[in-house]
């Protein structure tokens, strides 16, 4: 997985970077579309997540806290080829970090819950985040895939 565009994409996009420079807050969210959704980095969740983590927006059925971020990672790897993930906006507001990350890639299978069959995905995640402490401690968010 990648998680950065060319250097076109980000002009055309808008420069994200421009809105994480003395933001810890939004930093802390960008590793997260970088290394944890990008690169698929697990290491990073504990780095980057309080333990008492919350998704308010989680699917029904997902695990709790941060074991929903691990099983997550895993749902989205399954399957997928060539994936990038673009931050196409980043803005922070005290503890509060709101974004749009655009994502495409290729599936070579169904998902294990038949939700999305194999081809071209693209999509967009749109949401926000708290921060405490540095770490991201809750989340509201909505993905919006489709395939080609």
């Amino acid at each position: 997985m990648v998680a950065s565009g060319t250097a076109d994409e980000t002009r055309a996009m808008g420069d994200p970077s421009r809105h994480v420079e003395g933001c810890a807050a939004c930093r802390a969210v960008q590793r997260y579309v970088t290394d944890v959704l990008g690169r698929g980095d697990v290491g990073a969740i504990s780095e980057l997540f309080r333990a008492d983590y919350r998704d308010h927006t989680a699917p029904p059925g997902s695990s709790p806290g941060v074991q929903g971020v691990h099983q997550m990672l895993a749902d989205l790897g399954e399957g997928l080829d060539h994936t990038a993930f673009h931050i196409e906006r980043l803005f922070c507001d005290g503890d509060t970090v709101a974004y749009r990350v655009y994502a495409t890639g290729t599936r070579s299978s169904w998902t294990r819950a038949g939700v999305l069959r194999p081809g071209v995905v693209v999509g967009q995640v749109v949401g926000m985040f708290r921060i405490e402490d540095g770490l991201l401690c809750e989340h509201w968010g909505r993905w919006a895939l489709e395939q080609m």
